[in-house]
C-alpha cells in the first residue's frame, strides 16, 4: 500500500502523475492550493480583496507560538492537514 500524505486533501492526477491539493484558510476564507508550497504574498493575495497592507498575517500554529507571514515567506503546507491563518492590525494598540 502507498504512503499516503495527510496534508493531501485531494489526489488528482495531471500528466500522469499524483496532484496534491492542500487546504488553506485565511480568516474565515477556504481555499485549495495544489502547490506543498506558498509564498506570504500569495497567501496575501488568495482572498477577494486581498489581505490589506496595513494588517499582518500569521500563521495558527497549533501548541505554539502564531508565526507572522511576511510577504517574502515561504510556507510548507505538508507540515500540517489544514493550514490556517489569520490577519490582524500591523500595529495593536494594548487595552484599545
Amino acid at each position: 500500500m502507498p504512503d499516503v500524505n495527510p496534508a493531501a486533501i485531494d489526489r488528482q492526477v495531471q500528466d500522469g502523475q499524483p496532484l496534491e491539493l492542500f487546504r488553506v484558510k485565511i480568516d474565515r476564507d477556504q481555499f485549495d492550493w495544489r502547490q506543498a508550497t506558498i509564498s506570504g504574498q500569495q497567501l496575501r493575495d488568495l482572498p477577494n480583496p486581498p489581505v490589506a497592507g496595513d494588517r499582518d498575517l500569521y500563521e495558527e500554529v497549533p501548541e505554539g507560538e502564531d508565526r507572522i507571514i511576511e510577504p517574502t515567506s515561504v510556507v510548507n503546507l505538508k507540515e500540517h492537514g489544514e493550514t490556517r491563518f489569520f490577519s490582524a492590525p500591523h500595529h495593536v494598540t494594548p487595552g484599545a
